[in-house]
């Protein structure tokens, strides 16, 4: 385990303890998809339980994946392979079993098929509800936008042919090649929520401002400097929220309210409705933590100590 400070290598503690839980903050706490995953439980109680059940086994998903990787290597005595991700089709076609081929195969298109399914569905949503409803036909019936969803659907499948064909050359991870192109938008997205949920200065053209500087900072940091990707997240975050911020101040000035959809705002219109903090055992008001929540912080700390202690153990 590398606990160096050292901003240009990819797997150091410090990348994975803090720029890599921005990222996974942002992707699963302001992501489209999770969003409509979320939506789709029947009240609150379920939509974290699903949430805490994410986290109480992620650990434990990627460490069956590491240790795979390990007994391939010692398969196959560490032989070196052209490309790494095709490991498990050549142990697959090396062991023989009959079937063992097709059940990946099968386990693969299962895995992608419910992914892109909600991936098509929230890129066609937003297509549909923030953009061609919005801007282009605000008053036509449920069942044109149906219509219209769909069609965003078909060509939304057919424009990501195009960067699937663009990487399927690539030979490092796909989780990590994935993970690296999605660092380059996750900072902006981190900035946007962050300061929707918090800030009472923000204004929208102030917001604009400061995502086109962070990309620009982000594409600068990428191509013309040695740091390692998983810091383009927390550096795009940070650039974004600062200039925003100042460019809110400098064009609108400052705002004597909190906009309703912040949390403190959240909180107030809780409070003047008389409505109830809890639904059964969960929270419902914004920015009120379950306690459970504070058990997968212990769970972080333990993954932590054990990574650190197996790490010793192993020669």
């Amino acid at each position: 385990m590398d606990l160096s400070f050292d901003f240009t290598k990819v797997t150091t503690v410090w990348s994975g303890v803090i720029a890599m839980t921005l990222f996974h903050v942002t992707v699963y706490g302001a992501n489209q998809m999770m969003v409509q995953r979320t939506l789709a439980a029947k009240n609150i109680g379920d939509a974290k339980k699903s949430f805490l059940m994410m986290g109480f086994g992620a650990f434990f998903i990627y460490f069956l994946f590491i240790l795979l990787g390990v007994l391939f290597y010692s398969y196959y005595g560490g032989r070196e392979f052209e490309n790494g991700n095709t490991i498990i089709l050549h142990f697959a076609a090396d062991y023989g079993l009959p079937g063992l081929m097709g059940l990946i195969a099968a386990a693969v298109l299962a895995a992608s098929m419910s992914s892109l399914d909600s991936a098509f569905n929230s890129m066609s949503t937003v297509s549909t509800i923030d953009f061609y409803q919005r801007y282009f036909r605000p008053d036509e019936s449920g069942a044109h936008y149906l219509t219209v969803s769909r069609a965003f659907t078909v060509f939304w499948a057919a424009l990501i042919v195009v960067p699937a064909l663009m990487f399927a050359e690539s030979e490092g991870s796909i989780l990590e090649t994935l993970s690296k192109v999605g660092s380059y938008f996750v900072g902006a997205k981190l900035s946007m929520f962050a300061l929707g949920f918090f800030s009472k200065h923000t204004t929208e053209r102030g917001l604009l401002i400061g995502v086109a500087v962070g990309f620009v900072v982000v594409w600068y940091v990428a191509t013309r400097t040695d740091i390692a990707w998983p810091w383009f997240c927390a550096i795009g975050g940070a650039v974004n929220i600062s200039v925003s911020l100042l460019a809110s101040l400098i064009i609108d000035g400052r705002q004597e309210d909190y906009s309703p959809y912040t949390v403190v705002g959240q909180k107030a219109q809780y409070l003047a409705e008389g409505r109830e903090e809890k639904d059964g055992n969960w929270f419902v008001v914004p920015g009120r933590v379950d306690k459970i929540s504070y058990y997968l912080l212990a769970l972080f700390a333990a993954t932590i100590a054990f990574l650190y202690l197996f790490n010793d153990l192993i020669p």
